[in-house]
């Protein structure tokens, strides 16, 4: 009815049980100073010392500080060159305007002609010109800041702007004006004038 158990001592039966794995780390925490006997030479498993890294040349703000230089030139530059574009585009519309008006002035009467050429020359140089007062200049003085400001054009063409309105009608009326009308056409077109450059 019984089943018959052996007898075995309460020591022994740990022992039984024991993991080998465990024997060892127990023996290797035995050892003196915790070295595994097996090694020949402890100091072999250390690692070498870890140094630090070479600090840089340029410190992280300056390099940031730069960059933000540079970025403001760059677009410091391209502001520029959109302005001088647009102020380049600016005074060729507005050549083309004066030159628009140029071709409206009827050509019938000679004297009309002359006359509203001249104005339209001083229009346009009031415009580009203030600074040196185009408006003040008297006869001789006009035409050489129309001589200076356009050397392509011959200064003896503008001569009829201060001599034809003292003219008789019969020496008006037989003049060639065409010279006159080029060379208002051409310093309309190509005068230096003041392009914020």
């Amino acid at each position: 009815m019984f089943a018959y158990v052996p007898y075995v001592p309460k020591l022994l039966v740990p022992a039984l049980f024991i993991n080998p794995l465990l024997t060892n780390s127990v023996a290797a925490q035995a050892s003196p100073s915790g070295i595994n006997p097996g090694s020949a030479n402890p100091l072999a498993e250390l690692r070498d010392i870890h140094l630090p890294a070479e600090p840089s040349l340029i410190p992280p703000g300056l390099f940031w500080l730069s960059l933000v230089v540079i970025i403001a030139v760059i677009t410091a530059v391209i502001v520029f060159r959109k302005y001088k574009q647009s102020a380049n585009y600016q005074h060729k519309r507005q050549n083309q305007w004066a030159i628009k008006e140029f071709d409206a002035i009827p050509q019938e009467n000679k004297l009309e002609f002359i006359q509203q050429a001249n104005t339209l020359l001083k229009r346009v140089a009031m415009l580009h010109y203030a600074t040196e007062n185009p408006a003040g200049l008297n006869q001789q003085e006009w035409l050489a800041f129309l001589s200076k400001h356009c050397p392509e054009v011959d200064p003896q063409a503008f001569q009829l702007l201060s001599e034809a309105p003292y003219w008789p009608a019969d020496k008006l009326s037989s003049s060639n004006i065409s010279p006159l009308q080029q060379a208002c056409r051409t310093w309309l077109l190509r005068h230096q004038g003041d392009r914020h450059a």
